[in-house]
């Protein structure tokens, strides 16, 4: 019986160690020395080990629109550290991180031109739930500036949520008190003057 609740504890432990995968995928732009590149949609893999997070954006291409492409490769960024507030992580995150070629069966091995064995500063602010992820990544390449977004102006599930709701105080400018707006003019609503047409 010991051996038993000992490898159900085991097994349990194991469950809870395990990093947790969310794969995103979604519009993405890429940006060379701030001129746009065309939209295409990726991929991006976040993994939560614990409290920290790990973000992937394996084999970026990019794709002029008219049939050139270039293979950047996988960008990992690890150790993210995230603030949660009603449900929204936010990370803002500033790094050294090593470009790998990518690993794309379509294209030669030798066909990504991005690789930097010593890093490359990259700048990270991300929001994302479960079902979502916005984010911006800067990366510099002394070379050149390169910005990735994604799902930067698709995203409707993380924006602020307003919540409307009936106003509990309305005057006309004579001070009367009204339950409801039937025509136009110039209110009191909540304290606050407000034209309506």
């Amino acid at each position: 019986m010991k051996k038993f609740l000992l490898t159900i504890a085991i097994a349990a432990t194991t469950l809870v160690s395990m990093a947790q995968t969310t794969s995103y995928t979604g519009n993405l732009v890429v940006a060379l020395n701030d001129f746009p590149m065309p939209a295409q949609e990726e991929t991006i893999i976040v993994e939560n080990n614990n409290g920290t997070y790990t973000l992937r954006l394996n084999n970026l291409i990019l794709n002029d629109g008219e049939g050139e492409i270039m293979p950047v490769g996988n960008i990992v960024l690890n150790d993210l550290t995230a603030e949660e507030e009603n449900g929204i992580n936010t990370i803002d995150a500033e790094q050294t991180t090593i470009i790998t070629p990518g690993d794309d069966s379509k294209l030669p091995a030798d066909s990504y031109w991005m690789e930097f064995e010593e890093g490359v500063p990259v700048k990270l602010n991300a929001k994302f739930t479960d079902s979502n992820l916005e984010c911006k990544i800067d990366i510099d390449l002394v070379i050149m500036q390169v910005s990735v977004t994604f799902n930067g102006e698709n995203t409707t599930d993380i924006k602020n949520i307003v919540v409307e709701s009936k106003p509990k105080n309305i005057f006309d400018l004579t001070g009367r008190r009204i339950e409801t707006i039937t025509t136009p003019g110039i209110y009191i609503i909540d304290g606050k003057k407000v034209i309506i047409k």
